[in-house]
């Protein structure tokens, strides 16, 4: 246990650099063909996106972390022939109707991708598009905000792109696309996203809030062994916190547990294995100053 907790941990300290809406934006996992990211979902039969590198061919360095993603197209052969890849995520909160978001992601392609198919090599050398959807359900893909351009090169380069939510959103889709009419098999590397509010560039940053903050531990094993059972914020002793409300809400936006104390601890039982979402509201008084603050993330409950 304490091994897999261990193992846990050094995982899931690389997932700590997300975007405030997506979980796991580094796409990592354990390098697998059609193994999807961690947090990510597919979203037909004929999608199989791969955990990278090592797979077709595919030899790349990941911009960000250990590991990253891919989509393909696929032309006029095979059992999946035209047909284009896509995957989705939840995200780790809804998006606001109204708010202006800032998507940022790292692609690139391969031209290495492809494999042996009745001792004919098919080539995925092919620079495709990548589209970018939002959705109030799993694969759904009610609003197109971004299409990037044909990604035609090996190293990675980041695309950013700012949008308004015309309304609610729970769920991000990424799909590949090809560039033009005529279908064929083409490929493109996806890694490193983030996706947060736009910054107001009239409101100068509140560089206090830095001292008026604590961490938050990302995983815990609630199994009653004695190590790590519980789910608590880790603060400076001497900061002097005056109001504090957090809420934890599971993946379908319902709320589980709340607390005015900030030295809760929730031992999360009944609940089952999984990721949940929380938010946080607190002030703290610091040099003669009374400061607000907020933070929201994500928790992982193993056994």
């Amino acid at each position: 246990m304490l091994l897999r907790l261990l193992t846990a941990f050094t995982l899931f300290q690389s997932l700590l650099s997300f975007g405030q809406y997506l979980p796991n934006p580094s796409f990592e996992n354990v390098a697998g063909q059609n193994l999807t990211p961690f947090y990510w979902y597919k979203c037909h039969e004929y999608s199989t996106p791969d955990t990278q590198p090592g797979y077709w061919g595919v030899q790349s360095k990941a911009s960000d972390g250990n590991t990253f993603t891919n989509l393909i197209t696929r032309g006029n052969d095979g059992p999946y022939r035209n047909t284009a890849e896509d995957m989705g995520t939840i995200l780790t909160q809804k998006l606001t109707q109204g708010e202006k978001y800032h998507f940022e992601i790292d692609l690139a392609m391969s031209n290495d991708w492809g494999h042996n198919a009745n001792w004919q090599w098919i080539s995925y050398a092919n620079p495709v598009k990548l589209r970018v959807y939002l959705g109030t359900a799993e694969c759904e893909k009610s609003n197109l905000v971004w299409e990037s351009e044909s990604v035609t090169h090996q190293n990675w380069k980041t695309y950013s792109f700012d949008f308004v939510a015309d309304k609610e959103y729970s769920n991000l889709i990424m799909e590949a696309t090809w560039n033009g009419n005529t279908k064929y098999f083409g490929n493109v590397l996806i890694d490193n996203a983030k996706l947060d509010l736009a910054e107001n560039e009239t409101t100068p940053p509140v560089l206090e809030h830095s001292a008026c903050d604590f961490v938050v531990p990302n995983v815990f094993t609630p199994n009653g062994d004695g190590l790590n059972d519980q789910f608590a914020i880790i603060k400076n002793d001497t900061l002097k916190i005056l109001e504090f409300n957090l809420e934890v809400y599971n993946r379908w936006g319902n709320r589980v547990y709340i607390s005015q104390d900030e030295n809760f601890e929730w031992d999360a039982q009944d609940m089952a294995e999984g990721t949940y979402y929380w938010s946080a509201h607190f002030s703290c008084y610091i040099d003669d100053r009374f400061i607000k603050n907020q933070k929201k993330g994500w928790v992982m409950i193993m056994e």
